[in-house]
């Protein structure tokens, strides 16, 4: 009711309608009881700079992306990369190894790589992924 008593009607809706509009729901649990948390992105941990060797060889792991979810699983992250270099590099989707796609060579015109870390945790909700901006030198 509201405070002049006159009688409001509500429907059910997902609870992820509300955050989109900055709204708090005034419940706190499923349907069958079990309480709701919102999801929320994970939080990258890894370093947002280092050092690659020279004419390492391609299975050099140059970095590893590391990621917390909070309101998850971390083994169901995934990890990718976009940005400005995100084509000279690969990462694997399950561990966040960062490869060279080819031997860095200090005296040739890459001498850094700046890439972003995505890990996503999978989920249907906004928000899944978070990025990282990181830059490996030469």
């Amino acid at each position: 009711y509201t405070p002049s008593g006159e009688e409001i009607t509500l429907q059910a809706q997902q609870l992820a309608d509300f955050v989109g509009f900055n709204l708090t729901p005034i419940v706190d649990s499923h349907l069958d009881g079990s309480s709701f948390v919102p999801n929320q992105a994970p939080t990258i941990t890894s370093s947002e700079a280092g050092t690659v060797v020279e004419n390492a060889s391609l299975d050099t792991v140059i970095y590893t992306a590391q990621a917390d979810d909070h309101d998850g699983d971390n083994a169901a992250l995934k990890y990718s990369l976009g940005g400005t270099d995100a084509s000279f590099l690969n990462i694997d989707e399950n561990t966040g190894e960062v490869r060279l796609n080819v031997p860095a060579d200090h005296e040739g015109e890459k001498t850094s790589y700046s890439f972003d870390v995505i890990a996503n945790d999978g989920s249907d909700e906004a928000p899944s992924s978070s990025t990282a901006r990181t830059l490996m030198t030469c």
